[in-house]
């Protein structure tokens, strides 16, 4: 590295702080993860970082964390795992340990298929009840 890095902190449009280079990696390493999370997250049906939270009993600036190179808590990562049906030891050795980052799910079949079971028990629990129309307009003729 040729001297220090500056980064938006996020706090103020314009506001940058520097970076040490051990905050470097762990943002680049934040970033890695984010997009293995995030695709094996839409293979199990969860699209963004609020399903995700939801998933995993966090909130989205939890998870938003994690993408900045917060180390997400144990049992979060469990719970993240099981959410997004990455390998629970891959994950750790990824996120404690800097190994490689974890592989995808298959995205086959039994991917696909547990996507498509997901989604469609998402869909079943949101009601979304009976149109009612609105007083204020008339209803169209058809």
């Amino acid at each position: 590295m040729n001297g220090p890095v500056r980064a938006r902190t996020g706090r103020s449009p314009g506001e940058t702080k520097c970076l040490s280079p051990v905050e470097v990696e762990n943002r680049e390493r934040g970033e890695v993860l984010k997009r293995h999370v995030r695709a094996a997250a839409a293979l199990a049906g969860l699209y963004g970082d609020t399903a995700i939270g939801e998933a995993v009993n966090m909130t989205r600036a939890a998870v938003g964390a994690w993408w900045t190179g917060a180390r997400m808590q144990p049992d979060a990562l469990l719970r993240l795992a099981d959410a997004t049906n990455l390998d629970p030891d891959e994950l750790a050795s990824f996120v404690y340990w800097g190994g490689p980052p974890p592989k995808l799910p298959p995205s086959g079949p039994a991917g696909l298929r547990l996507g498509t079971e997901r989604a469609q028990e998402y869909q079943d629990d949101e009601d979304p009840g009976t149109p009612v129309p609105s007083p204020e307009r008339p209803p169209r003729d058809a």
